[in-house]
């Protein structure tokens, strides 16, 4: 029997997390690499097609497109069944641009609305559910379940999940009940149970310029505008999950100490906690300086920009590798190379593999074979998250299945978290 929802957030039992970085239609290349990593776990959990990766992973965690897939696995679909999906909502949702972009956003939301709609029906369907709305709370999820998102009218990224400890679960539950009652014009929030599931997921994958930001009813006072969870630092969310997971909390002499906030409180170390982290593609853009002098100072501003998104992802990964263990490090730069042996910790505080491609005309070429040596025109659309050109969306899949095909194999998941 597959765990219970309870079971995953509470058994006291080594745990596991996948995370799933954000990208637009490069979400296919992550695709392509969960695709080895769902057939790697059903032969090994002998459980053949009735496996689902929401049977081996405690919580599934994303950011934009990652938090679609994250939302659809923790569901209970297959990868297959996701992958085809994609092929048929790329094509519908980044289609028909806007004729003043930039003045409104490129894309139509309502197609972005009609897919996710069309997408949770089926879902209802598969399981025998009469149509209805999800929340937060919904019986559907299978496991863990946390999405990151951009709320843009305070500033503020939003790590929300379908823990029913988290503190803004509900003002009436445990272990939050007596501190919301001692501040009753504070809990006048709705509660984070009761949000629709799509529209958080929406939320997520709502790229500014892209797309609209996605509103939702804070209180009865308050609406909130939320964006793309890559407009923040979250874009690869690992770090976030990590700490949303672990963090606990503890008393100072004298104070009453209360729950942590995500209401995880996971166990750390090598053998107590797993990571498995894909993204969905990376470059370094360069630049001919002689060129970049001619420009404008707001192409320069726009380029220093654009870059950012990047930093954030490498810098998640630094960390992350900074204080786990992992059986192969993912290459960072000359400096710290793969940071085999690099820790800030003495013992790691988990175990953690990164798997993420380069768009890189060398690397691809070299690493997946000349299948692969593609020209720098179709590497820059490849890099390009919104161009739902059938053959753009084969290729960004077929990158994925071939590096998944590399860097995911039966040691990519250690035997102390083998408890199915």
């Amino acid at each position: 029997m597959p765990k219970s929802l309870q079971e995953h957030l509470f058994l006291k039992e080594p745990k596991r997390v996948l995370s799933l970085d954000g990208g637009g239609v490069r979400g296919l290349i992550t695709l392509g690499m969960l695709k080895h990593v769902e057939d790697t776990l059903k032969e090994r959990s002998g459980r053949g097609d009735e496996f689902r990766l929401s049977d081996y992973f405690d919580l599934i965690g994303g950011t934009s497109t990652g938090a679609l897939m994250a939302t659809l696995l923790a569901l209970g679909e297959t990868v297959d069944e996701i992958t085809r999906l994609y092929f048929d909502m790329c094509p519908r949702i980044f289609r028909g641009s806007s004729w003043i972009p930039g003045i409104r956003s490129k894309f139509d939301p309502k197609g972005f609305d009609a897919v996710m709609r069309h997408a949770f029906a089926e879902v209802l369907a598969a399981n025998r559910v009469k149509p209805h709305e999800p929340t937060m709370d919904t019986t559907l999820l299978r496991t863990g379940l946390a999405i990151a998102t951009k709320r843009i009218d305070t500033g503020s990224v939003w790590m929300l999940s379908n823990n029913p400890r988290h503190k803004f679960w509900d003002s009436t539950s445990e272990p939050w009940k007596d501190y919301w009652a001692a501040r009753p014009d504070e809990a006048k929030f709705y509660a984070g149970r009761s949000y629709a599931l799509r529209k958080v997921a929406q939320a997520s994958a709502s790229a500014p310029y892209y797309l609209d930001a996605v509103d939702i009813d804070i209180s009865p006072e308050e609406r909130g505008l939320f964006f793309d969870g890559g407009a923040s630092p979250c874009n690869n969310p690992s770090s976030e999950l990590f700490i949303m997971t672990t963090l606990r909390r503890h008393a100072r002499s004298g104070q009453r100490c209360h729950a942590s906030p995500y209401g995880f409180e996971w166990s750390t170390g090598a053998d107590n906690l797993f990571m498995l982290s894909l993204g969905t593609g990376m470059w370094r853009d360069r630049q001919d300086v002689k060129n970049f002098r001619k420009q404008w100072a707001v192409g320069k501003a726009i380029h220093a920009l654009r870059g950012i998104i990047s930093d954030a992802e490498t810098a998640s990964v630094v960390f992350m590798q900074s204080i786990s263990e992992s059986a192969k490090g993912q290459y960072i730069n000359r400096a710290l190379e793969d940071m085999q042996g690099l820790r800030i910790v003495d013992e790691p505080l988990l175990t953690y593999h990164r798997a993420n491609v380069r768009l890189e005309p060398d690397w691809l070429r070299t690493t997946l074979g000349e299948e692969f040596a593609y020209s720098s025109r179709v590497i820059n659309k490849l890099k390009q998250m919104d161009l739902a050109e059938q053959a753009n969306l084969n290729r960004c899949h077929a990158i994925g299945l071939a590096y998944g095909a590399r860097s995911i194999d039966q040691q990519t998941f250690p035997a102390a978290f083998d408890n199915f």
